[in-house]
């Protein structure tokens, strides 16, 4: 009966040590967490950091006719996909797209054909050359 009434206390006084430390935790203000993170004058690598000075705006001239090889550029990448893939009816009518400016199309897919290393790549460069010469 002794060793009952001796564990009955020590739980006793364990639950009450437990209870003590959960209310004393309550109470307790945190303070907030400052982060410090310091600025580096040099931008991290790969990473695009624009210029201070922006510099003058460009000309309406100069943006159209950027906008403009931009899109001949992807018509032509669109043209050499279809060339790929054999649909004839959509190269059909890229190639009406193109002729505005076939010269630098034929100069591109020349500089394709140039840059291939693959055989596959460069049958196709050599295919959609041809084409666009047809």
């Amino acid at each position: 009966m002794n060793t009952k009434w001796i564990l009955a206390l020590l739980g006793g006084a364990l639950l009450a040590l437990v209870i003590l430390g959960l209310v004393s935790r309550r109470h307790r203000v945190q303070e907030p967490v400052k982060v410090v993170r310091k600025l580096s004058s040099q931008p991290r690598r790969g990473y695009y950091v624009p210029p201070r000075d922006p510099g003058p705006p460009t000309s309406s001239k100069v943006a159209a006719r950027a906008f403009s090889d931009a899109t001949l550029k992807t018509t032509f990448k669109s043209y050499r996909t279809a060339v790929a893939t054999g649909n004839d009816q959509l190269r059909d009518a890229l190639r009406a797209g193109l002729s505005k400016n076939l010269s630098a199309v034929v100069s591109w897919a020349e500089a394709d054909l140039a840059q291939a290393r693959k055989p596959n790549d460069i049958a196709i460069a050599r295919k959609t050359l041809e084409s666009l010469r047809n």
